[in-house]
């Protein structure tokens, strides 16, 4: 059993010395622990903790990442959630649902410079191909319910196309399929960031272990967060804003969960929300 293993089920079993702040019980429906987000990776992730040559490089690189998902008043850990979820849904590996991580920091309003947007920094073509929305006024690059749809249908697509292979269809997210389909037959080379992918993936999978030996980080992770769920808002409803306040639900979550309904109507499109208040 892999340390990442023991020490969740520790937390999930031993919650009585815990401080009685942190109630390990179980959860609602509309609800869950962190821990038991971690316990949900780990039950579908291809790598059991720390496998492989880790580099001190990419440890340092997403240190972040563990911050993030412990912070209560940051939305990364409901929207890995989200992600997880759909990515399992799908039959797919949980370190798919680390992509993010690599790509924005989970962050879902992120621009590149160099155009790639949004959670998963969809570029434009591979955002509709796989059907992600661009239209007038509204890119669903930014819109986690749609980028994450079009990605999980793309990743299903290249676990197809590399039979399963988990560190190919990774580094063919990064480069494209046609260039690793090159790649494994000869003819084309594939950069120095494309062959490191799988050794992110890994680093912050081993980020994550060794964090769950720290109490302060299982005590963190203890907590109860929003699970998300996709609400489609009413015909004529007004700005983002104030449809949050409305519905009873916390303005400034809806706004970071939602960039690509900023400054628009939210009438009759769907909307990634958390539990009402």
């Amino acid at each position: 059993m892999s340390k990442f293993r023991s020490a969740v089920l520790s937390v999930l079993a031993l919650g009585a010395i815990l401080p009685n702040s942190v109630n390990v019980s179980p959860v609602r429906a509309e609800s869950v622990t962190g821990v038991e987000v971690l316990h949900a990776y780990h039950a579908k992730a291809v790598q059991q903790g720390c496998t492989g040559s880790i580099t001190g490089r990419w440890v340092a690189h997403f240190s972040n990442a563990p911050k993030q998902l412990a912070d209560p008043n940051d939305p990364t850990l409901s929207l890995f959630h989200y992600v997880l979820e759909q990515v399992h849904e799908a039959g797919l590996p949980s370190e798919y649902a680390m992509i993010p991580f690599v790509e924005s920091a989970y962050h879902p309003e992120l621009r590149s410079r160099l155009g790639p947007t949004g959670l998963w920094q969809l570029v434009g073509t591979t955002a509709r191909n796989f059907k992600v929305p661009m239209r007038g006024g509204y890119d669903g690059r930014l819109s986690p319910i749609d980028s994450t749809r079009g990605v999980v249908n793309y990743l299903k697509y290249l676990n197809r196309m590399f039979k399963g292979n988990e560190d190919r269809v990774i580094m063919a997210y990064n480069a494209g399929e046609g260039a690793m389909q090159g790649f494994l037959k000869g003819r084309t080379k594939l950069s120095q960031i494309t062959h490191s992918y799988p050794k992110k993936i890994n680093a912050l999978t081993c980020l994550i272990d060794r964090q769950m030996d720290k109490p302060s980080f299982r005590i963190a992770m203890s907590r109860k967060v929003p699970k998300l769920h996709v609400v489609r808002a009413e015909a004529g409803a007004g700005n983002l804003n104030s449809w949050a306040k409305q519905q009873g639900f916390d303005p400034n979550w809806i706004r970071k969960l939602n960039p690509a309904l900023a400054g628009r109507s939210v009438g009759g499109l769907e909307v990634l929300v958390h539990d009402p208040k």
